[in-house]
């Protein structure tokens, strides 16, 4: 969860400029597309036979697939837009109240956005005189009221973010998806191609991720406790859009600490070090990427967009949470 610091400092208008600038991409290829449809259509008049059939087919599917691709990318410009214009609206109201604090004398400390009572507070609190103790006690009560408002306003667009990179994500996999699981390859040709050695590690990841997946709740939320900062069981409890990340992140986190993977030298864990979508979560013998990830259509289409997997054998996945598992979790 980014802090306070990285909250004031960010800029959203990015990700709106981002939008409108692909919303004309998706213009240009609706344009294009209808020219291309009357261009072809042109050709019945003066083009008969078998020939002719056969381009006008072809016309017909490159016309449905442009349109299907136009429609995604506009529906793409529309969640970057409007969600860079909330995180915008959002970001201006943190530094605004931000200001007002700063204005009655408080102090913010980064990066987490801690309130504390100021100078002025103090020279008050000593010509309260005998009084002293219950006036720096008042204002005290004050900062933490505050330090809690900063962090539910940084804590709101945290989730407003993971939600516009999440419809983000999906329509990009829906764009680039792959054959339906009916159809995919099962993989076993990319792990059966490893050396030996390379194939007992990548099954010992798959052992993990397993036993990883199977924990109680009560072991998931230990787990997410003793990282970071200790948010994410809290954070996930007010959230609902965030906890299948935190579970995801956290099943990684059980991977690279499974006995048998931390005693694999051959398994370098890179995901946690470089962190998001820029990195893989694992490499096998050095140059083998491999990610944990939960077995959704969506879910893997999206991690093969990256560029660094090119084949399904790369994603080891276990059956994504529930429902009712995440609200046990983060109970």
């Amino acid at each position: 969860m980014p802090t306070y610091a990285t909250a004031m400092a960010s800029a959203p208008t990015a990700v709106a400029s981002f939008g409108t600038a692909i919303q004309s991409v998706s213009t240009q290829l609706t344009t294009i597309n209808g020219q291309y449809a009357s261009d072809t259509g042109g050709l019945a008049a003066r083009w008969q036979g078998e020939a002719q059939q056969a381009q006008q087919k072809k016309a017909t599917d490159v016309e449905k697939r442009v349109t299907e691709l136009a429609g995604k990318i506009g529906q793409g410009a529309q969640a970057a837009i409007q969600g860079g214009q909330q995180m915008q609206s959002m970001v201006m109201a943190l530094r605004t109240r931000s200001q007002t604090i700063l204005a009655f004398g408080y102090l913010i400390i980064p990066p987490m956005g801690l309130v504390t009572i100021g100078p002025v507070h103090e020279a008050e609190a000593a010509a309260a005189g005998p009084g002293a103790p219950g006036v720096l006690a008042g204002y005290q009560a004050i900062a933490v009221e505050l330090t809690a408002e900063l962090a539910a306003q940084v804590v709101q667009l945290t989730a407003l973010d993971a939600q516009t990179s999440t419809r983000l994500e999906t329509i990009v996999a829906q764009m680039t998806r792959n054959p339906s699981a009916a159809h995919r390859p099962s993989g076993n040709a990319w792990v059966q191609q490893l050396s030996a050695t390379d194939r007992a590690s990548y099954h010992r990841l798959q052992g993990a991720t397993g036993r990883a997946r199977a924990r109680s709740a009560a072991q998931y939320r230990a787990s997410m406790n003793q990282r970071g900062t200790g948010s994410m069981v809290p954070v996930g409890r007010n959230i609902e859009a965030l906890r299948h990340r935190f579970t995801g992140s956290d099943i990684e986190h059980a991977v690279a600490n499974d006995p048998a993977v931390r005693l694999d030298p051959n398994i370098r864990h890179t995901g946690s070090q470089r962190g998001g979508a820029g990195n893989p979560d694992f490499v096998i013998g050095g140059r083998h990427n491999v990610d944990i990830t939960g077995g959704s259509e969506s879910s893997i289409a999206k991690h093969l967009g990256r560029d660094y997997y090119d084949d399904v054998g790369q994603m080891i996945t276990y059956p994504s949470l529930p429902n009712s598992a995440l609200a046990s979790i983060f109970a």
